[in-house]
């Protein structure tokens, strides 16, 4: 089959095994699939090189040109309509945003993105293809250690040095692919203006709320909770403070109330979430060693005081000092 064959509204033929030519690639099997977007193997056919392509999925509303997903108002916009919601985006548009400014980025641990196509009705992002396996299933097969995160750093700490105003913006245990010797970062996420249903233009962020409370791009933040997740086997964010049945020894500092509860405008409860750090740091005491406990809290900009307060601190002055923290261990 060849892709001029295929058009917006018979794009589910690319979502199938069937084989097909796309923009001087041979396709082959589905990797993955998700709301608004999915990826293919494939093979460069002038080089014989092995690729992966992420497609944005077809038109869920043909009324519209916009495929529902779940995408939260960034802060800007909460700030002025004092909530967030979900809103309905145009998936190729968002695909565009996420993946361009990443082309001719080359740093470890990062799939090269090749080139963005659109194109016979089809916007797509042609990368490397790794072999590698999310570290998700590794926490659930309750095969984890330290070096994935570290790995992951290292590549916020490569990118970082080439240019520190880029952010991936959703990192999480999903989005770090494990392969033998190294780990990749995929799937970015996006904070910024996106044309959504109706024709708004609106300032929206995409990424993952259990990684990111504040609905932010701090992937440091991120990285902190991933590091307790993979330490303990949960997310201090999923966590319920009822599980424990004890008061805990750990008290919310003033200062750092008042952080959560700025963020807390509207119906934005994710940054709550973080109330469930005392009862989570004591019901996992044994797991946790106090130094990496430390430098996971001040990945989120905690620390604990002497008075057994979780306080406010800065953060990491970026990935390469957390790097280097991490180094030890």
């Amino acid at each position: 089959m060849n892709i001029n064959q295929i058009n917006s509204h018979e794009s589910n033929a690319l979502l199938s095994n069937e084989k097909a030519i796309f923009a001087g690639h041979e396709l082959g099997k589905v990797l993955g699939t998700g709301s608004y977007s999915f990826v293919r193997e494939a093979v460069h056919i002038a080089s014989n090189q092995s690729r992966a392509i992420k497609f944005a999925k077809a038109k869920a509303q043909a009324d519209s040109g916009c495929a529902q997903t779940g995408c939260f108002l960034s802060r800007p916009l909460t700030q002025m309509t004092g909530s967030y919601g979900e809103v309905s985006l145009s998936s190729r548009e968002f695909l565009a945003k996420q993946y361009e400014r990443f082309m001719g980025i080359a740093c470890d641990g990062w799939l090269k993105i090749h080139e963005m196509i659109d194109a016979e009705g089809q916007t797509a992002a042609v990368m490397n293809l790794s072999t590698g396996r999310p570290l998700r299933q590794f926490i659930q097969e309750g095969k984890t250690d330290l070096d994935p995160v570290k790995k992951a750093v290292s590549a916020l700490a490569s990118l970082e040095k080439t240019s520190s105003s880029i952010k991936h913006g959703d990192i999480k245990p999903e989005n770090i692919l494990v392969e033998a010797n190294q780990c990749f970062l995929i799937d970015p996420g996006y904070s910024g203006q996106l044309i959504c249903e109706h024709n708004q233009e609106l300032s929206v962020c995409m990424t993952t709320p259990d990684y990111y409370p504040f609905l932010d791009q701090n992937d440091q933040s991120a990285l902190g909770l991933i590091l307790f997740e993979v330490i303990t086997g949960r997310n201090p964010t999923a966590f319920s403070p009822a599980q424990t049945g004890t008061e805990p020894t750990l008290k919310i500092s003033t200062a750092l109330r008042q952080t959560i509860e700025t963020q807390r405008l509207g119906n934005n409860y994710f940054p709550a979430r973080l109330y469930s750090l005392p009862a989570y740091l004591d019901y996992f005491r044994d797991k946790l060693p106090e130094n990496l406990a430390s430098i996971s809290l001040k990945c989120l900009g905690i620390k604990i005081t002497d008075q057994k307060e979780l306080e406010c601190c800065e953060q990491f002055a970026g990935a390469v000092e957390l790097e280097r923290a991490l180094s030890r261990f």
